[in-house]
């Protein structure tokens, strides 16, 4: 289940996907390998840390973008003294 598998790799692996479950890695792995199926709570939790965590890198990336865009400016000011 790819849902999964992006899951563990925004958490640090499957062992630390598994500790926020409050499962083994072994039924995260299963999971992600479609050997078995989330019940529906572990579903919804699994997509919800993929929308908090591409939240959080959606937001690191305008902060680098805004910064780009100040050195930028400095670098055009200064040049023009």
């Amino acid at each position: 289940m790819r849902s999964v598998e992006h899951a563990a790799e925004l958490a640090g692996g499957y062992e630390a996907l598994a500790r926020r479950l409050g499962m083994r890695t072994e039924q995260v792995m299963d999971w992600s390998l479609g050997l078995d199926s989330p019940d529906t709570a572990s579903f919804l939790f699994v997509l919800d840390l993929i929308m908090q965590e591409t939240q959080k890198l959606s937001q690191a990336a305008v902060a680098f973008e805004l910064a780009r865009q100040a050195l930028a400016k400095a670098r055009s000011s200064s040049k023009a003294l």
